[in-house]
């Protein structure tokens, strides 16, 4: 079994996507919040989250920075399976 170690996205040094933080509707201007993973950040209120893992074929060709759109487009039949596990957060 493959373990993601804790700080991940902090230490990972491949390509990276924009998180929800940012956004115009957030006064954020900090890249070290924008570009790495976050975790889960919900109302007042639980709020439930889905992670999503990927079987790919190959390493998909996205840039740093890249949107959530971009990455969909290249998983495109690129997807060798998928794996889903619902998160219940909490304030």
């Amino acid at each position: 079994m493959a373990e993601i170690p804790a700080d991940f996205s902090r230490n990972f040094e491949g390509p990276q996507g924009q998180n929800s933080w940012m956004s115009r509707f957030y006064q954020l201007n900090d890249s070290y919040f924008a570009d790495h993973y976050a975790g889960p950040n919900p109302p007042d209120q639980p709020h439930r989250y889905t992670l999503s893992v990927f079987a790919l074929k190959h390493n998909l060709p996205l840039n740093n920075r890249f949107y959530y759109n971009d990455f969909r487009e290249q998983l495109v039949g690129n997807v060798l399976t998928k794996a889903e596990l619902q998160i219940l957060a909490h304030n």
